[in-house]
């Protein structure tokens, strides 16, 4: 991170001289006062991204050669769309700073996600028992992104010929709000699938999703992204996630057992249509015995008759 350093302890002197918030003092008497100010601050990613959370360090100096400065406070008044971190204030107890010594002291904040403005001025005040300090500290605002990410999803398998979907909730940062919103799923830079959304305002949240087929078997690298016009009318993309999806083929994925026919069951079943047909034809064999013993028998009868 670029650190802001005032290399020029001298220059700071003279003006502390004649900005200082304090008791009126000639120059004899600065010498025997302490004079503790800013010597340098710098910030999270060297800017402040709205919405984003950051921490202001403040590197303080004690320029004075002779006298130590005791009970030092460091008090921020911060600027509008900025917040000191839950559970903090923008205010600490440094104690005491000796002669030509450095201490850093560092305060987290919140910022607002509508913030819309080159820069933010955090007015520092530097107090201690003999000697008080003020300074404005400049700090860029910067966007690198126009969308924040709630929540996506990318299916990591799909079968051939089946579809999938990938999706997600996206919400829109800044004020200035965009539009010709669409979101597309990318593969090996060919769009596969998209799906429109139109315009977003400042701070909106939309759910989307697309449709992803694949025909062929293979590892296919996809993006999905939004593409769309910023508040300043540029043409631009946002990428969303991206994944490797392994594409199948069921039928392939069956084991050789499964493949092969049954044919254990089928000869069962020709065993047992056999002994059915063998059981059939004794049981037509002994009605057939059966039957002509009778007819012999009636026979016997009625030549007994005669």
């Amino acid at each position: 991170m670029k650190r802001l350093r005032n290399k020029l302890a001298c220059v700071l002197t003279v003006l502390g001289l004649f900005t200082a918030v304090g008791p009126k003092m000639d120059v004899c008497a600065a010498e025997k006062t302490s004079m503790s100010m800013v010597s340098g601050y710098q910030v999270t990613n060297e800017t402040i991204i709205p919405g984003d959370d950051f921490t202001l360090t403040i590197e303080l100096c004690n320029f004075s050669t002779d006298t130590d400065a005791e009970n030092v406070v460091v008090v921020v008044n911060n600027p509008k769309g900025v917040a000191p971190e839950y559970g903090t204030v923008s205010q600490t107890y440094l104690g005491t700073l000796k002669c030509g010594e450095t201490k850093e002291v560092s305060f987290r904040y919140t910022s607002s996600a509508t913030l819309d403005c080159e820069e933010l001025n955090f007015v520092t005040g530097v107090i201690s028992d003999d000697y008080s300090f003020s300074t404005e500290l400049r700090v860029p605002v910067g966007r690198t992104v126009d969308f924040d990410v709630e929540d996506s999803t990318l299916p990591e398998k799909l079968d051939t010929g089946k579809t999938g979907y990938a999706g997600a909730m996206v919400e829109t940062l800044g004020n200035k709000g965009v539009s010709n919103v669409v979101m597309v799923a990318r593969c090996d830079g060919e769009d596969i699938a998209s799906a429109n959304i139109g315009t977003m305002s400042a701070g909106t949240t939309k759910s989307q999703s697309v449709g992803l087929t694949f025909d062929k078997e293979g590892q296919y690298a996809v993006e999905l992204l939004l593409t769309y016009t910023n508040g300043e009318g540029m043409n631009k993309e946002f990428s969303i996630d991206s994944r490797i999806i392994s594409v199948t083929d069921e039928k392939e994925q069956l084991s050789p057992i499964e493949k092969q026919p049954d044919t254990a069951g089928q000869e069962q079943d020709l065993e047992d249509n056999g002994a059915l047909r063998t059981n059939n034809i004794v049981v037509m064999c002994l009605s057939g015995v059966l039957l002509i013993g009778v007819c012999c028998v009636i026979l016997v009868l009625i030549y007994r008759r005669k």
